[in-house]
């Protein structure tokens, strides 16, 4: 969706946000973000000083919500005002975080809820995303421009929780890539043919269940040398899954390819016989539909 606003020649400036207590201040380690030439992406990083067992909770919210303005005010002389914002997941506790900078810009915004359950109701009664009670959180949601989901089952939930409109979206894959299949075609595969190929792709996290997926894998095909398991991702748990895939000696039979571009995914999908998503979860998952695709 970035690159497709990027491409009408609007610059796109990719906010991650990541909060850091005392233990990680002093960590040297930088996460890895996806890179993309169309999107320019900036991680706020909001540093909490006092431990929890203090209780100075109402301080941690001012010295994180100076952090916040600080960093969004460089921003804003680095790239110029922002046209609008764009929130992918409402219970992120770092929403509550820009609408100070917000309206105090005048600032419109939007809201594209990518999550599932934890977004309703279950959720929202849990922590309220940061926000200090469900009517703040809820004038923070009515008060965005446009309100969308992923599929319809959730834009029906979330307007009866905050009782106002939502809209649905689907995902979509970008136009660049509808000449993709064609071009595969005429290229030769770049595995055995003789193979029977299963591939997985998504971040290596937990919910995307791929240490469950192995070892499904293992006890089916435990004994078979011509069937590969292919998994494209990175993430926290690819040095588990490695342990995992050597423990169960299938560093032959499942490979893990790490970060690929996105024409390296369509092209192992392509290769492939079967695509498997492992998830425990998903809203609609994009690689479902570059499956299908």
């Amino acid at each position: 969706m970035a690159e497709a606003i990027a491409n009408r020649g609007v610059r796109v400036v990719m906010i991650v946000v990541t909060f850091h207590g005392l233990r990680s201040i002093f960590s040297r380690r930088k996460t890895k973000w996806a890179k993309s030439e169309l999107i320019t992406l900036e991680e706020v990083r909001i540093y909490n000083f006092f431990p929890s067992f203090f209780r100075l909770k109402q301080l941690q919210r001012r010295l994180a919500l100076w952090q916040m303005n600080h960093k969004l005010n460089s921003l804003t002389t680095k790239f110029g005002k922002s046209i609008f914002f764009q929130f992918h997941y409402i219970l992120h506790a770092s929403c509550w975080l820009f609408q100070d900078f917000l309206v105090k810009n005048n600032i419109p915004y939007t809201l594209f809820e990518h999550s599932p359950g934890s977004a309703f109701k279950g959720g929202v009664e849990k922590d309220y995303g940061g926000f200090r009670n469900f009517e703040d959180l809820k004038l923070f949601v009515r008060k965005a421009s446009l309100r969308l989901a992923r599929i319809k089952k959730y834009e029906l939930k979330l307007t009866e929780l905050y009782g106002t409109k939502f809209y649905s979206l689907p995902s979509f894959i970008s136009r660049k890539y509808h000449g993709l299949a064609d071009h595969l075609a005429e290229k030769s595969s770049t595995f055995n043919d003789e193979v029977f190929t299963y591939v997985s792709v998504g971040s290596l996290i937990d919910r995307k269940g791929h240490d469950l997926l192995i070892n499904a894998f293992s006890e089916a095909f435990k004994k078979e040398q011509n069937i590969r398991l292919i998994i494209v991702g990175d993430g926290p748990k690819k040095k588990s899954l490695e342990n995992q895939i050597q423990g169960l000696s299938l560093q032959f039979n499942v490979i893990l390819t790490g970060e690929v571009t996105k024409n390296e995914v369509f092209r192992i999908i392509y290769d492939a016989d079967v695509m498997v998503v492992a998830s425990a979860w998903e809203t609609f998952g994009n690689t479902v539909i570059e499956g299908m695709f």
